[in-house]
């Protein structure tokens, strides 16, 4: 029987982990590659808007908010696997 909170909690951090937990291997290698994808390319993408952006002029708010934009991919994964792998627990305790 595995529980939901830990489920979810383990995948705060968008790379899967709460999938090796309800051992679902398929599940935990995409978001895993996944996972790291999107926090890499947002790392790079932050860095470059904010060497373009700022290091030549200053930068004003809307481009300071516009640097940390890409962090939402990363985030949106984390939100919607802890979702799904508290649901799959659940699921997988009625069986």
């Amino acid at each position: 029987m595995k529980n939901p909170t830990v489920a979810a909690t383990m995948n705060v951090i968008p790379l899967g982990f709460g999938y090796l937990y309800l051992k679902e291997y398929s599940r935990f290698a995409l978001t895993f590659f996944g996972g790291v994808t999107s926090i890499f390319s947002a790392l790079v993408i932050m860095v470059v808007l904010s060497v373009g952006m700022c290091v030549w002029d200053g930068c004003t708010e809307t481009e300071q908010a516009l640097i940390a934009a890409p962090v939402a991919l990363p985030l949106m994964l984390s939100l919607f696997t802890m979702i799904d792998a508290a649901r799959r627990s659940k699921k997988s305790r009625l069986r």
